[in-house]
């Protein structure tokens, strides 16, 4: 008589805060970063969107007993319920007392005391007393919470993408580990499918940053054409092609009163937005996600700061010290910018090399679970890639 039959079960990653669907291109490049590499390590992905987590655990929060949940509750949860790990997508979420960053952690405490699942909080940069938010008791209480709930796990875990990051979190989180961003993965696994110059490529690319007043942009253009003339091609690179669109506008339109050669260009997919910072001779930007991709693909950049200090410390960790400008310094017009834009940086190899060491981390953390699969997710995400998914080689080779 021959042994039973056993159905094969595929190992379930549940990923929160996902930004693959509507984020701009650089959350789009981490989070298919992510998915591809979850899959390498054998799982089957669903997913809790980033716009879906807020009104998670506003109406999680009103039931004290889950099963008494409306349905469309518990259909949105019912993949965590059958999950084997839960994988965190920080971003940049985790700062202060943004009502966003309080619901992401809620959420975790949550799933670590009701569910006990392990939680894998990865790609994540982590300000619990950033900026005024500092002596704020009720979040940072908050925050010591989810530190105590990722320590009650002993599988669960913790890699954040700076350095000033670990730091924050290892005075209260022992299984946290440094690492980087998982943009450059991807960049570096999609390098087979050979950059395209673009009919819209231009010699300098210009984007906006978070928090810059109308004031701080008007005088980084004016730097910009007094450094490069009004004869130098400009384009104005929007981060995405959806809900940024209609807000890079406003910026490009306070850029154009000084730039008036500039072009506005809001990419279709990712690897647009990959060969416009790659063929140009200049990336001007703010944006975290713009720098990465500039280091990464050896385009010469001048990066200013942002609302958190991640471009400071991405610039201090490919060994530029310094060398972001500050949004003062930009919005006064003093000459920090006019050296920038003299002196732009540009990572050495082995800078490169270390980021993609550093953003490998986040997937080695996570135990395997199986075999290498291609999943649902992969092909959901793949039409917004611009090439052919196969074309992209392993991300942990």
């Amino acid at each position: 008589m021959g042994s039973p039959a056993f159905e094969h079960r595929v190992a379930l990653a549940y990923i929160v805060n996902f930004t693959g669907f509507s984020g701009h291109w650089g959350m789009y490049g981490t989070s298919l970063a992510l998915a591809l590499g979850l899959a390498e390590r054998g799982y089957d992905c669903e997913t809790l969107n980033v716009d879906e987590v807020d009104a998670a655990w506003r109406t999680l929060s009103q039931y004290q007993d889950f099963v008494k949940a409306p349905p469309e509750l518990q259909a949105l949860f019912e993949p965590l319920l059958k999950a084997d790990i839960v994988v965190v997508n920080g971003e940049g979420t985790l700062h202060g007392n943004r009502p966003s960053s309080h619901n992401l952690l809620k959420l975790v405490i949550w799933i670590t005391r009701e569910l006990r699942k392990p939680i894998y909080v990865v790609n994540c940069g982590y300000f619990p007393d950033h900026g005024e938010t500092a002596g704020d008791y009720e979040s940072r209480r908050l925050y010591s919470q989810f530190a105590t709930a990722l320590q009650s796990n002993p599988r669960s875990g913790m890699v954040v993408r700076d350095r000033q990051s670990f730091a924050n979190a290892r005075t209260e989180i022992a299984k946290v580990e440094s690492g980087g961003d998982l943009l450059p993965l991807l960049l570096d696994a999609s390098s087979r499918w050979p950059l395209r110059h673009q009919s819209s490529s231009s010699r300098i690319v210009i984007s906006g940053a978070a928090g810059m007043s109308p004031n701080g942009t008007r005088n980084i253009a004016r730097r910009i054409a007094k450094q490069f003339g009004p004869q130098t091609p400009v384009l104005y690179l929007s981060g995405g092609d959806t809900k940024f669109v209609d807000y890079d506008r406003t910026v490009f339109e306070q850029f154009a009163s000084a730039l008036p050669q500039a072009e506005f260009l809001a990419t279709s997919s990712f690897a647009e937005f990959r060969d416009v910072i790659g063929n140009a001779e200049l990336l001007i930007s703010g944006r975290f996600h713009y720098l990465i991709a500039a280091i990464a693909l050896a385009t010469p950049v001048v990066g200013w700061a942002s609302n958190t200090p991640k471009n400071e410390l991405l610039f201090n960790a490919i060994g530029r010290v310094g060398e972001v400008v500050r949004v003062r310094a930009c919005q006064e017009g003093r000459s920090a910018m006019r050296l920038a834009l003299r002196r732009p940086v540009q990572a050495l190899y082995r800078a490169r090399l270390a980021m993609l060491l550093d953003a490998r981390r986040n997937l080695v953390a996570i135990p395997c679970g199986g075999v290498s699969r291609r999943t649902d997710l992969i092909s959901r995400l793949a039409p917004r890639l611009g090439f052919p998914i196969t074309a992209i080689k392993s991300l942990m080779s």
